[in-house]
């Protein structure tokens, strides 16, 4: 697969979220500089002003789209209603707290072209404090058993 042909989606599912946290992901995917990209929040919990955060934060971004889904709805019923959406070649979950790294999408589109039939791919994560990256969590290689006793990669 070319690599400018690679649609990621981004999904980032909303439940009684904090719109400081909420706000700082939404930043760190709203900056990713890849056209061929959507980013999907859906928002399990309306009321809690991140439709404005979204409308604010990706101006006009033609690639961010705010979906309000069933009031009271679960994190699990956002995360699904994204998948329902995307139209992309590959999903990317971003929680809430969560922040990407701006180089993300290049390394990802390296990562398949080197491995197309791949159909799983995950990343190690670090922990963000006062603005340092601590507490790096290295991922292992994949391992059916180690996956079906521990959600590793999700």
């Amino acid at each position: 697969m070319q690599l400018e042909k690679i649609r990621f989606s981004i999904i980032i599912g909303a439940y009684e979220t904090n719109a400081i946290f909420f706000r700082q992901a939404i930043e760190s995917a709203v900056a990713l500089r890849w056209k061929n990209l959507e980013i999907h929040v859906l928002d399990a919990c309306p009321g809690a002003g991140l439709e404005a955060v979204t409308r604010k934060t990706a101006k006009d971004d033609p690639r961010a789209e705010y979906h309000t889904i069933r009031p009271k709805g679960s994190l699990a019923d956002a995360w699904n209603a994204g998948i329902r959406m995307a139209r992309g070649d590959y999903l990317i979950f971003l929680g809430l707290t969560d922040r990407l790294n701006t180089m993300i999408l290049r390394y990802l589109s390296d990562y398949i072209s080197g491995h197309p039939d791949d159909e799983i791919i995950y990343t190690d994560h670090d922990e963000i404090k006062d603005g340092s990256r601590t507490n790096p969590y290295f991922l292992p290689d994949f391992n059916k058993e180690l996956l079906l006793g521990s959600n590793y990669i999700g």
